[in-house]
């Protein structure tokens, strides 16, 4: 049964699909990683995320 369900579907057409999410999932990583790489920062942190005080004597 799975045979005749799945015969109309091309090669071309799962081969697109395939490179379709690998496109996405490379840009959602690299997007992933960038906003990591930014948040890390102390300029985000001093500024956006809280203050930053120092101790001083």
């Amino acid at each position: 049964m799975n045979k005749i369900m799945f015969k109309n579907i091309s090669t071309k057409f799962v081969l697109f699909i395939l490179a379709i999410g690998t496109f996405i999932g490379f840009a959602l990583v690299g997007s992933f990683n960038t906003f990591v790489e930014y948040t890390s920062t102390n300029e985000f942190c001093a500024t956006t995320c809280h203050e930053m005080s120092t101790v001083t004597k």
